[in-house]
């Protein structure tokens, strides 16, 4: 039997995988330097939603084919927004990294396209959050203001 403090086998893997979730940071080699992507912190996502509202706008489409599915948005179609949209797409990646978009936009094509996607990992979570929130602002469902009556 376990003590009251000790943690049991597979409770540490649970922790580890829920900081996962929390915190979704990836690391890659971009330009042959080891370069961490992290999700975006609270309040440097609201800051930038007016910078990201192409790629949300454009998202809506996507995750409307995919049928509310996030699995079924697949890299080619992330990358076909990519060029919709460059400015906002290079805005994430550079908040991510904690880099200027002058180093993102300088990196080769490449390099480029794989930080991109690996932004769109950390940070699809909030992003797909926006969007849900943003079509149930929209229907008016989901309201957490009690009407008021007149009666």
């Amino acid at each position: 039997m376990a003590e009251p403090n000790e943690e049991r086998p597979g409770e540490q893997a649970g922790a580890t995988e829920e900081l996962g979730t929390l915190f979704p940071d990836r690391t890659l080699t971009v330009a042959g330097e080891e370069v961490t992507v992290r999700a975006l912190r609270f309040r440097e996502g609201l800051d930038l939603l007016p910078v990201l509202r192409p790629i949300l706008d454009d998202m809506q489409g996507v995750l409307e084919e995919a049928a509310g599915d996030p699995e079924a948005i697949t890299a080619g179609r992330i990358l076909e927004l990519l060029e919709r949209s460059p400015d906002a797409w290079t805005a994430l990646a550079a908040a991510a990294t904690g880099r200027d978009a002058a180093w993102v936009e300088g990196l080769p094509l490449e390099d480029g396209e794989a930080l991109v996607l690996t932004a769109w990992r950390a940070n699809a979570p909030f992003l797909l959050r926006r969007l849900v929130l943003g079509r149930t602002a929209a229907t008016g469902a989901g309201s957490d203001t009690p009407s008021s009556s007149t009666s």
